[in-house]
């Protein structure tokens, strides 16, 4: 990290008397005093500086964490939302699961059908297929459970891995998407509303 020193004619005479100001590349200024707020103006919108202050050292650390997660994790996302049109919705999407005499397909149908519940991503929905590549096979398992709370509970502990690359984060299910899915394999209620259960 590198710190630009300017002197105050270097911003059209807007800083106050002090000779000498340091910025931080497109973060901020050591001491918020020593610049008046139409230099401030002047820096975003003609120079293109985008300028925060920062009381701590630990709130601008923070700052730079958090930035420099966004930009690693830009191409993945970006590379993720590229279809082939812009007003069209992904094909796979849009044009449902093809499943052949052999079955293949299946995975994805099951998969999918996981995705249909509320706040279920694809990550989510992925590592669920992982642990229980069909209904049937979850349904087994369900029924291996000797107490109802274990049933409940069954996918708490499932791990599920957000992100590509370094940025990549693995967290655990957790008890709500566990008892969701648990419902959706064994509620007789064709009115129940999932979400209303937890």
């Amino acid at each position: 990290v590198g710190w630009i020193r300017l002197k105050k004619q270097e911003v059209h005479s807007l800083v106050s008397e002090t000779s000498f100001l340091w910025f931080m590349w497109g973060s901020g200024i050591t001491d918020p005093c020593l610049i008046s707020p139409q230099a401030v103006v002047h820096l975003q919108l003609h120079n293109g500086v985008s300028v925060h202050f920062f009381s701590t050292w630990r709130e601008f650390s923070d700052y730079i964490t958090m930035t420099t997660k966004a930009l690693a994790e830009a191409p993945f996302k970006r590379e993720r939302e590229q279809t082939s049109f812009s007003f069209c919705l992904e094909s796979e999407w849009a044009g449902g699961q093809r499943v052949n005499k052999a079955g293949e397909g299946l995975l994805q149908v099951w998969k999918r059908q996981i995705q249909q519940l509320h706040r279920v991503s694809s990550e989510v929905a992925a590592a669920v297929v992982a642990a229980y590549p069909s209904p049937l096979l979850l349904q087994k398992t369900y029924s291996e459970c000797r107490t109802e709370s274990e049933k409940v509970s069954l996918l708490s502990d499932l791990l599920i891995r957000r992100g590509e690359g370094i940025t990549s984060t693995t967290q655990r299910a957790g008890p709500e998407l566990s008892k969701r899915l648990y419902l959706l394999m064994h509620s007789c209620d064709p009115e129940v509303i999932l979400d209303s259960c937890l």
